[in-house]
This record gives structure tokens, sequence and C-alpha cells, in this order.
């Protein structure tokens, strides 16, 4: 039998009242993204409310062709928040366990993305949602944007262009998700979803740097992911720290993930400029003319190199 998670249990009880207080006497939609798996679906409660009619699945339209059909996301609607109680505090649980690495046998997805409490039709809502998907990479090629997963969705504010930003929380409405740090969010002014000219081309189209930026967030995601180990505590104020880390070791000509898993380590755990440190500066030189890995240029410097360098972080001049 699992123990009881005290932590765990103080979040969810602060996320439901939160999201009961946002809900109010509205229906409310949950996106789910079983890519990954989707053990919401086979959670009693979600069985029961779905065979009593309490809840109904909405599908999304398709988005891509790369999307499968088995794979693509899908909305839970409950026109009546008290008769859905069970399936929404259990969704909500899911989500939670979801963002801080709780659920069993590896698990790593995300299949509880949001809660829309909206008093627009679950079709119409779809649809939109669905619309929001289909975007416009560099030299116009068609692509899915998942902006639906939490991990994503936490860095869209920073990482889009402002006018792409604005125009997709106005067609997100009133989204509501579980954050990294295990806390229920609502976009910033969310209200109901704007109304668009669907006869006009609404798709976010994207130019070299912007879609770099974008493809950036699965790395920083994986920097982030390291986090914990290196005993630093996730917050609203890390991401930007970690994509400098990333532009920095670049810009030194290392490109390779590695080579950035290792930067990001040090620039996060010792100090976000060591690499103006005169030894390091000349070793990263003679490992790029080399063509050596990042690791290979550090692989000299000992711990008590790396404590010096986090005991002058104060004066940001390594």
């Amino acid at each position: 039998m699992t123990e009881p998670d005290p932590a765990l249990q103080a979040a969810l009880q602060r996320a439901l009242l939160q999201l009961r207080e946002v809900i109010g006497a509205r229906p409310v939609s949950i996106f789910i993204d079983p890519l990954l798996g989707d053990p919401l679906a086979a959670h009693p409660d979600t069985v029961q409310c779905l065979a009593s009619g309490a809840a109904v699945v909405q599908s999304l339209p398709r988005i891509h062709a790369d999307i499968d059909a088995a794979r693509a996301p899908y909305l839970i609607h409950a026109p009546s928040e008290p008769a859905a109680e069970r399936l929404i505090n259990a969704s909500v649980d899911i989500a939670l366990r979801e963002a801080t690495n709780r659920m069993p046998n590896g698990y790593r997805g995300r299949c509880v993305c949001a809660w829309l409490p909206d008093d627009t039709a679950p079709q119409a809502t779809a649809a939109r949602l669905a619309r929001s998907a289909a975007v416009i990479a560099p030299h116009g090629r068609a692509h899915p944007f998942r902006y639906w997963d939490p991990r994503v969705r936490w860095h869209l504010p920073r990482v889009l262009p402002p006018g792409h930003w604005q125009r997709l929380r106005s067609r997100l409405g009133n989204w509501h998700n579980i954050t990294p740090m295990g806390q229920l969010e609502g976009l910033p002014g969310s209200s109901e979803a704007a109304a668009s000219d669907e006869t006009q081309d609404q798709r976010l189209r994207f130019d070299d740097a912007a879609w770099g930026r974008l493809k950036d967030v699965t790395l920083c995601n994986k920097v982030l992911a390291l986090c914990p180990q290196w005993g630093i505590a996730l917050s609203n104020s890390l991401p930007p720290l970690v994509e400098q880390a990333i532009n920095d070791c670049r810009s030194h000509g290392f490109d390779t993930e590695q080579d950035i898993l290792v930067y990001c380590a040090c620039a996060l755990t010792a100090h976000p400029r060591f690499d103006r440190h005169p030894a390091v500066s000349a070793a990263l030189k003679e490992a790029r003319t080399m063509g050596a890995s990042l690791q290979h240029a550090l692989q000299g410097f000992d711990n008590s190199f790396w404590q010096q360098l986090s005991a002058s972080r104060q004066s940001q001049n390594p």
C-alpha cells in the first residue's frame, strides 16, 4: 500500500479549492493528451461519470497527419461540476502526480493538460483548440504545435513573439493548468475565448529565429528535469537562466546536447559566467580548436575549483 504523501495531499487540496472557485456554476472541459498514456481514461471515477452521462468525450478535429487518431488530444466535458466532482478530483490528482514525477512505472506523460470552465458548446471549444495547434513553420511547412503540454505552456509567454502569444492566449480562453512546480495557474488575464473569423487563415507563422526558440523548449526542459538532481528547485525565474546558458554554450561553438547539459550544470551550480574565468576560457578555446567536447575541455578542473567559483557567485566576476 502506498504511503500517504502530505505534501501532495496539501497541494491537491489547494488546487481543488482554487479550481472550484474558478469553475463556479459553469460547465468545464478537461483537456487530455494521451500521447504517452492516458491514466485518467481508465480511472474508475472517469468510467463511472462517462457511463452515467455526467461527462462526455469530445474529440478534437484532426490537427495534423503526424498525430495519430489513437493518440490525438480530446476533451472530457462535464456540464455540471457537482455531478462530475469525483472525475475532476481524479484529474487534478493525476495532473499533480504527473507534474511532480510521482506517477508509477517510470511514466513521464502529461495526459491531464488543462481545465477550461466555459459556457461554450464543447464542439466549438474543441474546434477552436484544434485550430490553435496548426502553425506554419519556416519555409511554409505546416506543423503541429503542442501548446497544451504543461511543460511547453510554461515557456510560451517567454519564447513566443509577443504578438503570437497574445493571439494564442486570446484563443485559449479560460485555460488553467498545473505548472511544473505543482501549482494551479490560469493564463494571465484569461477570460472567455475571443471570437475569430474562421474564413481567414488564423495560423501562427514562425520565422527561423522564433521557430528556433520554440524548438529549444525541449532542450530547456531536459536541463530543468536535471535541476533537482543538482540541488536546484524549480521556479519561474529558472527557465530564462537555462535559456541564457544554452545560448552562451552555443556562442563558444559547442552545440551538442551533451555539451549543453554540461555547460548548464556548471552555469547553474557554480557560476553563470564561469566561462569568463581565464583558465576556463583558454580551455574552451583549445577544445574548440581541437574539435573536442565541452566535457573534455573541463575535465582538468577539480571540485575545489568549482567550489571557489560558486563562492564568488555574488561578485558575478569569476
